[in-house]
Formats: C-alpha cells, sequence, structure tokens
C-alpha cells in the first residue's frame, strides 16, 4: 500500500505507528464492511492519526466521507423550521442532517465513512447555533454535544443491515464513551474490528521508555471478516499469559459470547470468570453487574441452571444498588429490568408466581421509561418485550390476560417495523411477536393460530436468507417450522411431515457448530418423537430410529442431570414408545 509521509512531533511518534497500523486496516479492502471505535483523550494524537488518513485513502483513490463536516447553512434545511433552541432540537438537527449524508437516496458506493462524534461534533453543533462553541449557551450545547451522540449511535445501531451496503466505518468518540457506545449501538459493538484508546500523553523522565505495552498489530486478511474473533484472540491470550492490564471488560463478554457460538462452553464460562475478577479488581459496580449477567449466561448455556441462577440474582442486587444512587439515571432503571427479567427466566422453570413478580417489575419499569421518552425505540422494544414474557407466564392461569399482553406487544413490534422495514432486528421482534399471538390461540383458535404462525415464517425465511450464518435466525426458523407441523399434522400429515424434516434439518447442522447447547439438544429431541409420532405417514422403521436417536439424546442429558423436572419423564417415555412399535 503506498503511504504519504509527514514529520510527526517527537512525543507522538513512539505510539503514532503502532495505532496507525491499528487504521490502516480499514483501507486494505475498502470495499468490505469493517467497523473501528477509537477513544480519545489525546487531540494532537487523534488529529495526526486522521491526517494520514486521510491522505493514505487519497492516494489509494478510496472515497472518504466524513461526518459531521459541516455549516450553519448546510444545516439550514434539516427539517427545522426555526432555529433549534433546546438541546434535544440540536441532537436532532445534527442527526438528521448526519443520517441524509450518510444514507443518500441513490445506493452509496463504496467509501469510508469517517464519523468524528469527538473534535467535528462540538463544531458542527457551534455552527448549528451560529455562535462559538464557548459563546452565550454553553450547558446547552454541553448536553446537545451528549445526547447527538447517543442519538447517532442509537440511529446508526437500528441501520445496521443498511449500513453493512459500505465500506469501512470508523467511530471516533471521548475516552470516557466506551460504556455509552456499547449501549446505544450494541450491534455495531458486537461487529466491530476492534476498538482503539489513545491515552492523554504521559508525562515522564528524558530517556525513559514508556512502561505501556505496544499493542499487537491484528492480522490485516482477518481483520475485516472476524471482528468478534479478533476480540476472542486477544482475551485468549489473556487467560494463557494472565496480562489483563489493558482489557475492556466489555470486550470481554463479547469474547465470552463469541467462544461460546464456537461451541467452546468451558473456555466461554471461563472467559465470562475473567471479566468477573477484572470488574472486582477495578472497583466497576456496572462492570461486574454485567460480567455476573454473562456469566450466568454462559453457565444457563451450559445447563448449569442453578450456578447461572446464583450469577443473575447477585447481578440483580448490584443493578437494584445502582437504582438507590442514581434513581434518576434511565439507563441504570433499564439494567435493573434486564436483571429482573434474567432472574425470571430462571424462576419460570420452578417457581412461576415469583418468576411472574420479577417480569412484571420490569415491566413496570419499561412502562414507565416508554411513557418519559415515547420517541425512544430501543425503550419501546424492551415494553415489547416485557409484554411477551409476562405473557408466557399467564398462558395457563389466564390465557385472556395472556393474549391482551400479547396483542399490546405486537402492535409495538408492527410499529417500529412499519418505522424502518429494513431493520431485521425489528422484523425479527414482529415474527417474535406472531409466534406469541399464535401460541396463546391455538387451543381455542387453530386457523387464527396458523394465520400467526405464516406470518412469523414468512418473515423467518426472508431474515434466513439474507443472513445464513446467524445462528439464532437459523433456530427461530426451525421453531417455527415446527410449529406450523404442530398445526397441519391432523389436517395435512404430508406437509407436517416436510415442516418437521425442515425444522429437525436445521437443528442437526446448528448442533454440530453448538454441540453443548442444551436448547438444540431439546430441539431435536422433540423433533424425532413428533417425526416418529406421526402415523401411519412415517413407516416403522423411520419411527424407530428418530426414537432411537431422541433417547440417546434425553439418556445423555438424564445422565448429565440436565433434563428439568418436566423433562424428566421423557427417557422413559420414549422407550416406551419404541416398545410399542410392532417389530420389524
Amino acid at each position: 500500500m503506498p503511504e504519504l509521509r509527514f514529520e510527526l512531533d517527537a512525543s507522538l511518534s513512539s505510539d503514532f505507528e503502532n495505532h496507525w497500523q491499528r487504521l490502516r486496516i480499514l483501507l486494505e479492502e475498502p470495499q468490505l464492511f469493517a467497523i473501528q471505535f477509537v477513544f480519545s483523550s489525546n487531540y494532537e494524537l487523534h488529529s495526526a492519526l486522521l491526517r494520514r488518513l486521510q491522505q493514505t485513502a487519497l492516494s489509494l483513490a478510496v472515497d472518504c466521507l466524513e461526518l459531521p463536516k459541516t455549516s450553519s447553512a448546510e444545516l439550514s434545511d434539516t427539517g427545522t423550521s426555526t432555529a433549534p433552541s433546546t438541546a434535544h432540537q440540536l441532537a436532532e438537527a445534527i442527526t438528521r442532517h448526519c443520517l441524509a449524508r450518510i444514507f443518500p437516496a441513490a445506493p452509496p458506493h463504496t467509501r469510508l465513512l469517517l464519523l468524528d462524534l469527538h473534535q467535528a461534533l462540538p463544531v458542527a453543533l457551534a455552527a448549528l447555533l451560529a455562535e462559538p462553541v464557548d459563546g452565550e449557551r454553553p450547558a446547552i450545547l454541553h448536553q446537545a454535544l451528549a445526547d447527538s451522540r447517543a442519538l447517532l449511535l442509537s440511529r446508526l445501531n437500528e441501520r445496521r443491515a443498511q449500513l453493512s451496503a459500505f465500506g469501512p466505518l470508523l467511530i471516533l468518540l471521548p475516552e470516557d464513551w466506551t460504556k455509552p457506545a456499547a449501549e446505544y449501538a450494541p450491534d455495531l459493538w458486537t461487529q466491530r474490528l476492534s476498538s482503539l484508546y489513545l491515552p492523554p500523553p504521559i508525562p515522564c523522565a528524558e530517556g525513559s521508555p514508556s512502561s505501556e505495552p505496544a499493542q499487537g498489530v491484528l492480522p490485516p486478511e482477518e481483520a475485516p471478516r472476524a471482528a468478534e474473533r479478533n476480540i476472542l484472540a486477544r482475551w485468549q491470550e489473556a487467560l494463557r499469559s494472565g496480562q489483563t492490564q489493558r482489557l475492556p471488560v466489555s470486550d470481554g463478554w463479547i469474547a465470552a459470547e463469541t467462544s461460546a457460538k464456537l461451541g467452546n462452553g468451558q473456555e466461554a464460562e471461563d472467559l465470562a470468570a475473567l471479566c468477573l475478577r477484572l470488574a472486582y479488581e477495578r472497583g466497576s459496580l456496572r462492570e461486574q453487574m454485567g460480567s455476573q449477567n454473562i456469566l450466568g449466561d454462559m453457565r444457563l448455556r451450559r445447563g448449569r441452571i442453578e450456578q447461572a441462577r446464583e450469577a443473575y440474582t447477585v447481578a440483580l442486587s448490584i443493578a437494584q444498588e445502582l437504582v438507590s444512587k442514581e434513581p434518576d439515571n434511565t439507563e441504570r432503571q433499564r439494567d435493573l429490568s434486564v436483571s429482573y427479567d434474567k432472574v425470571a427466566d430462571i424462576l419460570r422453570r420452578s417457581d412461576p408466581a415469583s418468576a411472574l413478580a420479577n417480569y412484571q417489575a420490569s415491566l413496570n419499569i419499561r412502562q414507565d421509561l416508554a411513557r418519559q421518552e415515547p420517541d425512544n425505540t430501543q425503550w419501546q422494544r424492551n415494553l415489547s418485550v416485557s409484554y411477551e414474557k409476562v405473557a408466557d407466564i399467564l398462558r395457563r392461569s389466564d390465557p385472556a390476560a395472556a393474549l391482551d399482553s400479547c396483542q399490546a406487544s405486537l402492535k409495538i413490534s408492527q410499529d417500529l417495523a412499519q418505522r424502518e422495514p429494513d431493520n431485521t432486528e425489528w422484523q425479527r421482534d414482529l415474527s417474535v411477536s406472531y409466534e406469541k399471538v399464535a401460541d396463546i390461540l391455538r387451543p381455542s383458535d387453530p386457523a387464527a393460530a396458523f394465520a400467526n404462525y405464516e406470518a412469523s415464517l414468512k418473515i423467518r425465511q426472508d431474515l434466513a436468507r439474507r443472513e445464513p450464518d446467524n445462528t439464532e435466525w437459523q433456530r427461530d426458523l426451525s421453531v417455527s417450522y415446527h410449529k406450523v407441523a404442530d398445526i397441519l399434522r391432523r389436517s395435512d400429515p404430508t406437509a407436517a411431515l416436510d415442516n418437521y424434516q425442515a425444522s429437525l434439518s436445521i437443528c442437526l447442522n446448528l448442533a454440530q457448530r453448538e454441540p453443548d447447547n442444551l436448547e438444540l439438544q431439546t430441539d431435536q429431541i422433540i423433533s424425532h418423537v413428533k417425526i416418529a409420532t406421526l402415523h401411519p405417514t412415517v413407516p416403522t422403521t423411520e419411527a424407530r430410529a428418530h426414537l432411537q436417536a431422541a433417547l440417546q439424546l434425553a439418556r445423555q442429558l438424564e445422565r448429565a442431570q440436565l433434563l428439568t423436572h418436566d423433562q424428566a419423564v421423557w427417557p422413559d417415555d420414549i422407550q416406551r414408545r419404541l416398545d410399542a412399535l410392532p417389530s420389524a
């Protein structure tokens, strides 16, 4: 790659090349979509790196769109009829301007998108106010600055699917915005290439080398297509070497989840435990809470239910403590609602009444947040999820109330999906809402249930085609095939068999990727039994093979003590079905 050289201040040159090697990856294959965050408190190093990036992009004929680089004249047509005066109006105006430039009416061509939300954003806001940054309204500017960063990150997160048509994306933020970046743009955060931290210059005695270890350079050929794997590799090395000083705990959460997706259940739990240790060593309550939740997730994934419950319970107590310290902090309230949900997810297996109380506590928080900020799409989405979870518990005891709750969720999901049809996550949420409504209607109105299941299936088929490697969406599709088959097994057993087999095929493929995934193992058992009992469409020899496969899996889970109380009867029941088959 040809590069342009220019003189650097001597105090910058020691760190500059290490950081530059991390940024230049974005120019290796500009046609590929890759995300990098830079958190900076060193203005000179920050500016020098951007100059090098822009000049190198120019020399390589790589189109670079830099935002927000604007003036008050450019902002005059952003849709605000009068000059914006409040912090919220300012944030909305700059966000509209940036989104219009990022997503033009004509489809974008490959380009490097550079979002400087650290240095350029304050200048853009000042231009919008038509006065200097240190003018007469510093309080409004300060709030507008935080609001516009959060709003733009949130809007980009919602449009991640549209961003994937672009080339590289570089987002520059202040050094203390690591957590907000992960909170407001969770999908971008988990898909990012890496995070780069530009610490402030540290004065040292003349001739004394910096004690800061040099950061490793990621292989350019791997980086654009393996963001999560790169983070995982760094944490795997930390597990081996014990060198964890510079690792952000939030990256460790990603590493644990990535390891779990790759089927490395024990390593994933070890990484989560490492995150928790670092969080306690660093004294961060919020990182302790997040790490306990991740540890609980990893344990639950491996069927260690009691240990998962312990981690979630500790996380809930920390979330409650954080809310007591900052009762007006909406993010702390949101964290608390998540913790209530995770504890309830465990309790619903053994104590539905307590689970309902926790789900209701989460729902109350989310209703309040949605009322406070009705245009906040994340709050609306969270509220939709809470309605569904409450409905799940009420299905048996109060089906009418459960249906009301599910329909409230569906209404929110439909609204969000209509706002942005290209937002795949909202489409996925809509498919879940259709399925939940169908689950409740199924005993009393099978025809209406079938219509809702088919609506869900259609969305999931489209999502699975868009992202065939997305294991969550593949499992969603498997579930939809299975539920459609359940409705059809009496009226059209041949069509039911086709759908059961499509479901099982997906399960088997996913299980090869994640052999420790308890959910996938139980999915296989159920599918094998459903196919085997589809008489007379399924011949006896095939029925026997499916029941034998189901029995083998069920006995394995029984020996590992991974069957729930309700599932404990599975092995003997399957054996009885096998014994009842006519001899070959």
